[in-house]
């Protein structure tokens, strides 16, 4: 296998069994992915664990993350993640499917941290029915514009506010010194923003 993976952002107390989805795209020739290493049912794996006093286990009838290309191989296919819990005979199961790699990465981001904020099957469910739709409204996750704000020290700092920040979900953040969009110097006007800092 050759490639980056998809970085994921993974909460403690939970392992990636299996991990082959990679940051590539479908090779299609004569109706066919040729990578089909990338495109098949068993991309991904996570459950949760925890410590039985000895070691490390995996949670019985606790949750489980998947992820896989259906129908493998085929270049009508897309990603499909199913959220499960419990036994094999009570299984609960919530799918969510996409040919975008961007959004289904949000989406294994944000179910991982609803499991892990103790949320039910059922509420993972509705956030997703939710949330899922605005995630593939935005699929490009953030887009920003860099502004000064002169404080009443005079210090020159870049700065975000809610105006100017599109992620999917509406909640005001205020980031300092965080988010660069360029490596160019933060000059002072009286009349707003300067050429070198007003461009997305």
């Amino acid at each position: 296998m050759s490639g980056q993976l998809v970085p994921f952002h993974v909460p403690s107390g939970w392992a990636i069994l299996h991990n082959s989805f990679v940051d590539v795209d479908p090779n299609i020739q004569n109706g066919y992915i040729t990578n089909g290493e990338f495109f098949h049912e068993n991309l991904l794996s996570v459950k949760p664990i925890e410590f039985d006093g000895t070691d490390w286990v995996t949670v019985r009838d606790g949750y489980e993350l998947q992820l896989g290309w259906y129908p493998q191989y085929s270049p009508d296919g897309c990603y499909r993640l199913t959220v499960s819990q419990g036994g094999e005979e009570n299984k609960t199961v919530v799918k969510y499917e996409s040919k975008d790699r961007e959004e289904i990465r949000q989406v294994v981001d944000r179910c991982l941290g609803w499991v892990s904020r103790r949320a039910g099957i059922e509420e993972i469910k509705s956030l997703l029915e939710i949330e899922g739709k605005e995630i593939h409204k935005n699929v490009v996750g953030f887009r920003g514009i860099r502004k000064k704000v002169a404080e009443p020290s005079l210090e020159k700092i870049n700065r975000l506010t809610y105006s100017q920040v599109g992620w999917w979900v509406p909640v005001y953040y205020e980031v300092c010194n965080m988010v660069y969009l360029d490596e160019k110097p933060n000059e002072m006007s009286y009349n707003g923003l300067t050429a070198e800092n007003q461009m997305a």
